[in-house]
């Protein structure tokens, strides 16, 4: 059971990752940031396929289950993206996103993951620091 609640809890961590790139990639002027945040959230999304492809070979129904944290947080990026924010400022909520997304992941594959499971999630923590090395790049500029 531990496998598939640290499973979920990755689950919940891409929605929230895909929500935030859908919110900031229409108001995003420049084209090479905007391109970006879309290879970001493309690879978001495939990593939510996976999570959730690996959550119904274990034989259980993926579920999306957000925390007030993360509601709080999809609150957060909504409002700002309502009364507007600056390029650079979106790039450095991504970072912190991403930043924190890696954190609770590491936490996760501290616990009893099953071979398999502790494959894949290895696999979507490194595109994530990829993911953390592209958005430095911006912010570095």
């Amino acid at each position: 059971m531990e496998t598939l609640d640290s499973l979920g809890a990755i689950l919940n961590g891409e929605t929230v990752a895909i929500h935030m790139y859908d919110s900031f990639i229409p108001k995003m002027k420049d084209l090479e940031m905007k391109n970006t945040f879309q290879t970001i959230r493309t690879g978001h999304r495939r990593h939510l396929d996976q999570i959730t492809r690996r959550i119904e070979e274990l034989g259980h129904r993926p579920r999306i289950q957000l925390g007030l944290r993360m509601k709080i947080g999809e609150f957060m990026i909504d409002a700002r993206t309502r009364v507007g924010i600056a390029p650079d400022k979106m790039s450095r909520w991504a970072l912190k996103g991403e930043d924190m997304g890696i954190t609770a992941t590491e936490e996760v594959i501290k616990g009893d993951l099953d071979e398999v499971s502790k494959e894949l999630v290895g696999i979507v923590l490194g595109e994530n620091r990829d993911y953390i090395n592209q958005l430095m790049e911006f912010i570095n500029k």
